[in-house]
């Protein structure tokens, strides 16, 4: 049976790679690999590889979160680095979630999942978009870089079934759903 690598998302305008041009300087030129602006997205549950069939019947759950939840906008308002700025892996923007709507809509996203069959996700959801993987060894520049960045608007229209298609030339994201939100 065919098996694809999946994610379920929300993505996020191109323009946000701006966050990564800005900070680009201030790490050694070859120590990220930099998120290409077209794959920005923000996570909110990765499914790693599974049945093509079994990612169909997702589709009409997450049509049904979609209807539930109305379309926001929110806005990227700071930077970090997963696990943390000694040892960063990976560094990321993250999202306001003033209100709580990332963490509903991710708790509808994770049911719906998980009554497909896929195991509970352990680690606590912190909504962010992925910038840049560091490579190993780099650590994070002595610079002015404060974690704040300039407040970004984030539109928050429809929730996106991904399949990455990996490639010499870096990830390659294929829409196989989506399920737009409430107007």
């Amino acid at each position: 049976m065919p098996v694809s690598r999946a994610f379920i998302a929300i993505r996020v305008p191109a323009a946000l790679g701006e966050l990564s041009d800005a900070m680009r300087p201030l790490w050694p030129a070859q120590g990220v690999r930099w998120v290409r602006p077209e794959n920005l997205h923000l996570t909110l549950r990765f499914l790693g590889a599974a049945e093509d069939a079994q990612i169909a019947v997702l589709r009409p759950g997450l049509t049904a979160v979609a209807v539930r939840h109305e379309a926001f906008t929110d806005t990227v308002e700071r930077s970090g680095c997963f696990p943390n700025r000694r040892r960063p892996k990976v560094i990321w923007a993250g999202v306001a979630d003033e209100d709580g709507r990332w963490g509903a809509l991710q708790r509808d996203v994770e049911e719906v999942v998980c009554a497909a069959g896929w195991e509970p996700e352990e680690r606590a959801f912190r909504p962010h978009v992925t910038l840049g993987r560091v490579r190993a060894a780099v650590r994070l520049p002595r610079s002015k870089w404060s974690g704040e960045l300039p407040r970004l608007p984030v539109p928050v229209e429809a929730v996106e079934l991904i399949e990455s298609i990996l490639k010499p030339t870096g990830a390659e994201y294929q829409t196989l759903h989506r399920a737009v939100l409430t107007p």
